[in-house]
């Protein structure tokens, strides 16, 4: 059985946010509206000094606090509570920061050429209950 759930998005931001957080349930990735917010933006414009200097002024957050969770999201926990490893620093240079295969996926999905964009999720007989 197939339910079509057919929503428009007013901005690509939303749209991104949309994906990260059924992602986020989906998979049980324990992630925080701040850090889906912090990711939207890492996927949207890449990370860069002026990157985190825009997620501080529009999140309202410290430098300090976004700092905390990148890094967060590259160790994969907060305290003791494990969370998705959805960053990870280059292996070239560990100034730079990367998304994981998932995040690179949604990109793809958002920025695409195709004008349709279908996202499915396949629960699959094993995940039911019996």
């Amino acid at each position: 059985m197939v339910i079509p759930i057919v929503k428009k998005y007013e901005s690509e931001f939303e749209l991104y946010y949309a994906l990260i957080a059924l992602y986020n349930v989906i998979e049980k990735w324990g992630l925080t509206e701040t850090q889906i917010n912090i990711l939207v933006y890492l996927i949207r414009f890449g990370y860069s000094k002026n990157t985190k200097e825009i997620i501080c002024e529009k999140l309202n957050i410290s430098d300090k606090s976004l700092t905390t969770n990148l890094s967060y999201l590259r160790q994969g926990r907060v305290g003791k509570k494990k969370i998705k490893k959805l960053l990870k620093t280059s292996q070239n240079n560990m100034n730079i920061t990367l998304l994981n295969t998932e995040l690179k996926d949604i990109k793809k999905l958002v920025e695409g050429e195709d004008t349709v964009k279908s996202f499915i999720v396949d629960f699959g007989e094993e995940n039911f209950l019996k």
